[in-house]
């Protein structure tokens, strides 16, 4: 799955100091201040794409933090990972060239496999229909390999 959008919050915290010359020592005279961004960030969602799911479930909102200012605050950076499911059905439905109509549900076959990887599928053609071979049409339907499409 391609990736989403990188979501990115920052807060940048300054104060003030006093730097000794003689002793070559900085000392804080202030309390920390936000001097750009906000130290609450929002929680965030992770969207889900069709046929994935998260790699950790937990993830599927990243909760909201306020950053302090203290010496322990550091960067972080989390990861959420996508992979793609491995069930993943895809039908197949055969229509009546004549009327354009699907013919009866049953007729349908579903494939499954993994999302983002192609797969064989092997065709036997369904109760009620025929092969269309070399000029012969057989019980009233046709199988048209022509009107096949890559989905």
């Amino acid at each position: 799955m391609a990736a989403g959008a990188t979501h990115t919050d920052t807060v940048t915290y300054a104060r003030a100091f006093t730097y000794d010359e003689v002793t070559k020592t900085a000392t804080a005279t202030g309390d920390w201040q936000v001097i750009s961004g906000t130290a609450d960030f929002l929680a965030v969602y992770s969207p889900l794409g069709a046929g994935y799911h998260l790699q950790d479930s937990n993830q599927s909102i990243i909760s909201e933090e306020t950053i302090g200012s203290d010496a322990d605050a550091k960067n972080e950076t989390i990861d959420v990972i996508y992979e793609p499911n491995t069930d993943t059905p895809a039908t197949i439905t055969f229509f009546d060239d004549t009327t354009g109509q699907a013919l009866a549900e049953e007729t349908s076959l579903t494939s499954r496999g993994t999302t983002g990887e192609q797969a064989s599928v092997t065709i036997v053609i369904p109760q009620n229909c025929a092969w269309y071979a070399n000029g012969q049409q057989y019980q009233g339907y046709r199988w048209c390999p022509d009107l096949c499409w890559h989905v």
